[in-house]
Order: structure tokens, then sequence, then C-alpha cells
């Protein structure tokens, strides 16, 4: 069988970073998960990592997950990063993976620096000893993996979380439209590079949205200048971005899916 494979998705950079040190020490191949589903694969485990949105999946990891193929009976495990509030997004990933005969050995939550900028400002001085808590249970959670243990972390799954998640589902795509773009805009494209889900493109040096939008506010977190804006929530707010996460890097990791294909 292969090597491990991990697929994340992330905004901010906290799955990312969590999906980073995970893949190392497991020694996994770490994907992007994006709108384009990967050719057919036969390794040995293969793990999910991703933010919770609105106490459930964020759409573009559902229809990731849906549409994947899962041959054999690899070891599958899935880790969300989330705020005080996790929701139900690890049972909700079982239960789409129960559908297609398979299920989660392994779930587990990183708590994260929450950073819905659209809802509330980001408590920056909170961050440095959430980051440090989180680098510790992800390095526990490697080694529960390598150790192929079987743990699964129980959601709070009830009514406040479906109905916040149906929200989400029925809202996001077009709320982008609440998006603006200031004069401040220096035509970087940085908010295209870093946007998984591909809804954005640069016309006349600043970015325009197509209506399929996770409402992850990454666009707004990683604007060097603080050009976009969301309604007239965002202007006085904090901006984040993980501090072991790069720009750069993240706008690799988006291009690793294409690499991936190729080969």
């Amino acid at each position: 069988m292969e090597n491990p494979i991990v697929y994340c998705y992330t905004a901010t950079g906290n799955s990312y970073a969590v999906a980073k040190a995970i893949s190392h020490q497991i020694r996994a191949e770490l994907l992007p998960i994006t709108h384009q589903i990967p050719e057919t694969r036969k390794p040995s485990a293969i793990g999910f990592v991703f933010p919770t949105f609105f106490m459930g999946l964020p759409g573009i990891v559902e229809e990731f997950v849906r549409k994947i193929s899962i041959d054999g009976n690899p070891y599958l495990f899935g880790i969300t990063t989330s705020g005080p509030m996790p929701g139900d997004s690890l049972g909700h990933l079982n239960r789409i993976l129960l559908e297609k005969g398979k299920s989660l050995h392994y779930s587990s939550q990183v708590r994260s620096v929450a950073n819905y900028i659209a809802e509330y400002n980001v408590r920056l001085d909170k961050t440095a000893s959430i980051i440090e808590s989180s680098k510790e249970k992800t390095n526990q959670i490697a080694q529960d993996i390598v150790a192929r243990k079987t743990v699964r972390t129980k959601g709070k799954e009830g009514i406040p979380s479906h109905i916040f998640h149906k929200l989400y589902i029925k809202n996001y795509p077009i709320q982008d439209q609440y998006f603006t773009v200031s004069d401040t805009c220096i035509g970087c494209g940085l908010c295209k590079k870093v946007c998984l889900a591909d809804n954005i493109e640069i016309q006349e040096k600043k970015p325009m949205f197509h209506g399929k939008c996770e409402n992850c506010m990454a666009c707004i977190h990683w604007c060097p200048t603080k050009a976009i804006q969301w309604k007239t929530h965002t202007q006085k707010r904090n901006r984040y971005h993980h501090p072991d996460v790069s720009a750069k890097e993240l706008a690799a990791f988006k291009l690793l899916h294409i690499i991936d294909k190729q080969l």
C-alpha cells in the first residue's frame, strides 16, 4: 500500500499547521481539499483535517468527502480545528463515511484561535497560549495515529448544531456579495492565491468574487493592506493568520492538487 495521505482544508492556516505537523510525524503526503477530486489512491491511512464552520463541516469538505473514492480498508482519521464550540463536525464527517461503507478509526478536536471576523473580533492577546496548547495536542494526536489507536471524539450533536449548520450551507455561497474592496488594494492577488475554493479572480488589479464562497474569510485575514471588508463588520477588527504559516507557503499548498493530478 502507499504511504498515508492527509487532506486538508484551511483558511487562516490553523488547520494547515496541524495537518503539516501530523503529516511530518506519520510520514504522510499532505494535499489540499479543493473542488478538484483526486485520482483514486490506495494509501495505508487517510486523514481529513479541517476547521469547524458553524458547528459542522465546511461545504467544500463535505463535497470532497462525498466524492472521493476510498478503496480497501485504510486507517481513517478526522481532525477538526475550532474555537471553544466544535459542534458536530466530526460526527458529520463520520456519517458521510458511513454512507460509503467506511467509518473513522480516530477523531479529535484541536482548540485553535477563533477568527470568524464577520461575527466577532479576534482576541490577539490569547493567541500565543492557544497556539502552544494546540501544538501539544497535535503532537499527542500524531503519536496516537502512528500507534493506530481507535479513539472517537464525541461531537455536540443536537438541534443548535443542525440549525446553525443548515443556515451556513444555505447561505454561504452568496456571502461574497457583501465583500467590498477599497482603494487601498494594491492588486497583489494574494487573496486569490490563498482561496482554496477558487472563488476569486483578479480583474483590473482588483479581486472579483464568483458566488462559490466558503465564507472562510481567508481573503480578509491575509490581505496585506486590509482592503477587503465584509459589510460594515470588519473595518475595525483584528486580522489573524497562524504565525507559523506564511502566505507563500499556503499559496504553494493550494497548487499541490494540480501537481498531484499530473503525476
